[in-house]
């Protein structure tokens, strides 16, 4: 869709093992897993921080971020 001039938003759902952000050659620290599970309002999370521009005119990508089991440690250890 994005090679006939639709914008695109390729979202990585592989919550356990994101991989989509290697393929594209990015960063993972943000991404859908931030989405779901953040601490703070997503309102104050610049948009940039999230969503990237690919080489792909028309293509951008939410990368999953951080692992699923990663994230449901930080939920079981209590605060220190």
């Amino acid at each position: 869709m994005a090679e006939i001039g639709r914008k695109v938003l390729l979202i990585d759902g592989d919550l356990r093992r994101p991989r989509l952000n290697k393929l594209f050659g990015m960063a993972n620290s943000w991404g859908l897993s931030d989405v779901l599970w953040a601490d703070t309002r997503l309102e104050t999370v610049p948009l940039s921080h999230l969503v990237h521009d690919t080489e792909v005119c028309g293509l951008s990508l939410l990368p999953g971020a951080v692992a699923v089991e990663t994230l449901r440690i930080s939920f079981i250890l209590p605060d220190v």
